[in-house]
């Protein structure tokens, strides 16, 4: 059903109802980089640090709560917003009573202008200073209490308010974006996405920092704001910035996340507890229900990734077709009813007031350095997908209401997921909208396992009398998966039978099924049912349009010899630079059930799509759902179509400054009969002098009047066979780039 503005007499009353009871109930507004974002760069930089998926998940968890417990005021259940507010959200009884000591730290760790002087660089000279000594003591704490998923919640937390800077002030613009200049780095030779400590402070002193909520600059705007007021830069689409500037500033927010990550270790200084803590294992499950209910209250309230709140009366600014009302109140009912607060919830609340309320003496770059994000830059490259458009005509919901889809992705190992478009059964993502997207960082000599796009089973049941079977047919490809060879509503492996099989392999690739895994091809039958045997003629199998086996059986598969192996095959699934992407389009049903599936494949038994992207290139196509392969009834979801598009966003690291301009005279000649010199520098030289003094000793003067970049002069002089020493620009009159390379000399074999 639309959380919009449903079609249906039911979907307009719910409507209806949740605009009255809502509008001032519950709608949190957020001026960071908004959930998706944050949370995916977390994990991103935690991974990639070294961390396995449980830690980063707590850090995502521990990121997430950062904004939660920042916009009480607008939180039914955390004890701070009108009664009013709790009554309409169904928090009474129900809520947490967060301590002021929990929401003033949250609310004064975004990097905005809640810090002093935040309209100068000075402010956040002072704010970095400050949040790197409270997280160096507290750091030290955890360090004695040797509490690695305190630890978890430190690096979360702190990495909210150190990817805030990025997407709150001009920091990571270049000049000229909205009325006032930004410091333009890559014009000082920093490149596009230095971070903070990766400049000098005396160069950083000498610029215009300022955040977006600053009195008298761009304020931080909001959906439709443009950049000539705003500086927001919370999600891909932001109408303050270009594209190219959201990639910057989510690049430089990643490597000042594994800069930060990085200098938390080198301050703990304790690799046994660091290695607890980026394999800690515990509370799995619970961070991924802390995950799941930031991104359901976020997404239905408009701050996933952008796309727009839903409608209230005093959001004009804000309105799009992202956000929920019914839903936010129902996932914000779910989460704190139904989970409430986990160990991993419990244990961010006890470190947050190290935060902000807890003060500690400043540490300098001397205690507490943070080491260069630049050899970090220097091997990242990062691929991006976008999801361009979509029409899924039946992928609707019930009594005729528009869809409300979202796609997911998996790319090179991490999950991504968008937000949902309300009540749209198609969607192209028209201004102020913005595509799906997904960002992700790439080691550039990284290398991956070619995935499994698809695989085809063609099986000729033999012609001999009962060679039929109602039994089911599998193919195995190793020891722990095999699939099943089934088409719906269609008589199976029938005397005589010709049929090629698509194999559902749909959770498998998104599990990242690989073409190294399949070890062997093997056709197995099921125990033997009523009709007995079956008789396998032929079989021949194809991965990703290629065949890997193929044979003529003609063998009873029966009894205790059910299987054939086919011969010949070996296992080939060479790595290569092409980065695996699963990709998928589905409809959510908060009302209707469990959510629906769009096939947006092909084939048949299979809904969603697998590529294998080659960074540096583009990648666009366009996926339609089909039964290629089908019985009469296809399996599958419902059909839909998607664009996709895949690029690579190259990292632009500083350049070491150009040399010097400046001449540079030496001698490219230098005998008895003559010398030739020449200026190898990149300056005109002027005139100079060259000398040379023969053994005998007699000093000879060559007055040259100048020379052009790359220029020679020539001398014929005759000395015959003398020992003879010669200066270029001996008395000093060019300033060269080289002062070293002026002499020769001449020493004769034989007289």
């Amino acid at each position: 059903m639309p959380r919009g503005i449903g079609k249906h007499p039911r979907a307009a009353a719910l409507y209806a109802f949740a605009t009255l009871a809502l509008s001032a109930a519950f709608v949190p507004t957020a001026s960071a980089f908004d959930t998706a974002p944050h949370g995916d760069m977390t994990e991103s930089a935690m991974r990639d640090e070294g961390s396995n998926l449980t830690a980063a998940t707590i850090a995502r968890a521990d990121n997430w709560f950062m904004d939660m417990y920042g916009t009480s005021g607008s939180n039914p259940y955390s004890g701070h917003a009108p009664v009013l507010n709790e009554l309409l959200g169904g928090a009474y009884g129900a809520r947490e009573h967060w301590s002021k000591q929990l929401t003033e730290s949250s609310y004064h760790s975004h990097f905005d202008s809640t810090i002093p002087n935040a309209a100068t660089t000075k402010g956040s000279t002072d704010e970095w200073d400050r949040i790197r000594s409270q997280v160096y003591w507290t750091t030290q704490t955890l360090k004695e209490q040797q509490d690695p998923l305190g630890l978890l919640a430190l690096i979360g937390m702190s990495l909210h308010t150190v990817q805030d800077f990025y997407a709150h002030t001009n920091f990571s613009e270049p000049k000229g974006i909205g009325i006032f200049a930004a410091p333009g780095w890559d014009t000082l030779n920093f490149g596009l996405t230095p971070t903070w400590w990766d400049i000098p402070r005396a160069t950083r002193d000498g610029q215009d920092v300022f955040t977006g909520t600053t009195p008298g600059h761009r304020v931080h705007g909001y959906f439709r704001d443009p950049a000539s007021k705003a500086m927001a830069k919370d999600w891909p689409g932001a109408k303050a910035v270009n594209p190219n500037v959201f990639n910057n500033t989510y690049m430089a927010a990643y490597f000042a996340s594994r800069q930060w990550i990085q200098a938390i270790r080198n301050w703990l200084n304790d690799p046994a507890l660091w290695a607890r803590t980026m394999s800690f294992n515990k509370y799995a499950g619970d961070a991924r229900k802390d995950v799941r209910g930031g991104y359901y209250m976020s997404t239905y309230a408009g701050h996933w990734s952008g796309e727009g709140e839903p409608w209230t009366p005093d959001n004009a600014g804000h309105r799009g077709w992202g956000g929920s009302l019914v839903g936010a109140q129902q996932e914000t009912a779910a989460y704190f009813k139904g989970v409430g607060k986990t160990p991993v919830r419990k244990k961010f609340e006890k470190i947050l007031p190290f935060m902000w309320s807890i003060r500690f003496g400043l540490v300098d770059d001397t205690k507490a350095p943070i080491p260069s994000s630049q050899p970090i830059q220097a091997n990242t490259r990062f691929v991006r997908y976008q999801l361009l458009n979509y029409a899924s005509s039946d992928l609707t919901d019930p009594l005729a209401d528009d869809a409300d889809d979202y796609s997911r992705a998996k790319i090179a190992g991490q999950e991504f997921i968008s937000p949902i478009i309300q009540a749209h059964d198609r969607f192209s993502f028209p201004d102020p909208y913005y595509p799906f997207t997904f960002i992700k960082p790439i080691a550039k000599n990284a290398t991956f396992n070619a995935p499994v796009r698809e695989i085809t089973v063609r099986l000729k049941t033999s012609d001999s009398r009962y060679a039929g079977t109602d039994d089911n047919i599998y193919l195995r490809i190793n020891s722990g998966q095999r699939f099943q060879l089934d088409k719906r509503l269609y008589d199976d492996f029938e005397r005589g039978d010709d049929d090629t099989y698509s194999l559902p392999i749909d959770a498998a690739a998104r599990a990242g099924l690989s073409i190294r895994d399949i070890r062997l091809l093997r056709i197995e039958k099921s125990s033997d049912g009523v009709a007995g045997g079956y008789k396998l003629g032929e079989v021949t199998v194809r991965v990703n349009g290629v065949q890997l086996g193929k044979a003529t059986v003609n063998k009873w598969l029966e009894d205790d010899h059910r299987s054939y192996t086919i011969p010949g095959f070996r296992a080939n699934g060479p790595s290569g630079l092409s980065v695996p992407v699963w990709m998928d389009l589905r409809e959510d049903d908060i009302l209707y059930g469990a959510d629906d599936q769009g096939d947006v494949n092909k084939f048949d038994a299979r809904n969603s799509v697998v590529t294998a992207y080659y960074p540096g290139s583009t990648e666009q196509r366009l996926v339609k759902g089909g039964s290629a392969h089908g019985g009469r009834l296809n399996w599958g979801g419902d059909k839909a179509q998607m664009t996709y598009k895949l690029e690579t966003i190259e990292t632009f690291v500083p350049q070491p400054p150009p040399p010097p301009t400046a001449p540079d005279i030496t001698f490219t000649q230098f005998e008895p009969s003559g010398f030739t010199v020449k200026n190898v520098g990149n300056a005109p030289s002027g005139a100079f002098n060259v000398q040379i003094i023969t053994g005998t000793p007699q000093t000879f003067n060559y007055p040259v009047a100048g020379l052009a970049p790359g220029a020679s002069a020539s001398q014929s002089t005759g000395f015959g066979c003398l020992l003879l020493t010669g200066t270029a620009d001996s008395a000093g009159q060019v300033a060269e780039s080289n002062e070293a390379n002026n002499g020769a000399t001449y020493a004769p074999d034989i007289c």
